[in-house]
């Protein structure tokens, strides 16, 4: 590889911002998780509508993902608890991001998941 090309790419990684949050650390391959959280992690209204929730409901996932979001404003989260609340069982499996997404949002509070719905477009 080309010695001033990677020298290049350091200092221009160097001076890019940091972000102010962190990743997502799941079991086995189950990197469509990852991207469904991220992106509802990223849905501001979803967010809040999750943090705002005071269900302690055993049939929603609030509190799960509660957890997940505050995580990943200080440090990498783990997904294993939602792995097993999703029932997902072989976490080598890889399944369908949009199935998940749509789960996830059947599985939250009425007010989290019309805030997803909503900026999403997603049905449930």
């Amino acid at each position: 590889m080309n010695h001033d090309l990677v020298e290049r790419f350091k200092e221009k990684l160097d001076h890019c911002p940091i972000s102010d949050y962190h990743g997502l650390n799941s079991p086995g391959l189950t990197c469509y998780l990852n991207s469904v959280l991220q992106v509802l992690f990223m849905t501001e209204d979803f967010r809040e509508a999750v943090n705002r929730s005071c269900s302690e409901d055993s049939t929603t996932i609030d509190t799960q993902l509660r957890i997940i979001f505050a995580e990943l404003q200080t440090h990498l989260a783990k997904t294993n608890n939602l792995t097993e609340e999703l029932g997902i069982i072989n976490v080598y499996e890889q399944r369908d991001a949009a199935e998940y997404l749509e789960k996830i949002l059947c599985l939250t509070s009425p007010e989290a998941s019309m805030n997803g719905l909503t900026q999403l477009g997603a049905r449930c």
